[in-house]
């Protein structure tokens, strides 16, 4: 798995996680998502294939570019 860039916007350190709670996000369940630890942002819900989500976190431009 490829290392998770910091946030773009506050410089954050993200994670990768699953959506595991159907009954508080039914239309999101099972799917995975990278978010910012510090301000929250994310990229979109990933279901299916997954492999994309880390390069889709990554791509983005870096704080300040």
């Amino acid at each position: 798995m490829s290392k998770l860039k910091p946030c773009p916007f506050c410089g954050g350190d993200a994670e990768r996680f699953t959506i595991e709670s159907e009954k508080d996000y039914p239309v999101d369940f099972g799917g995975d998502v990278i978010q910012c630890k510090k301000c929250f942002a994310s990229t979109k819900v990933f279901f299916g294939e997954k492999q994309g989500i880390v390069s889709a976190w990554n791509k983005r431009a870096a704080k300040g570019e």
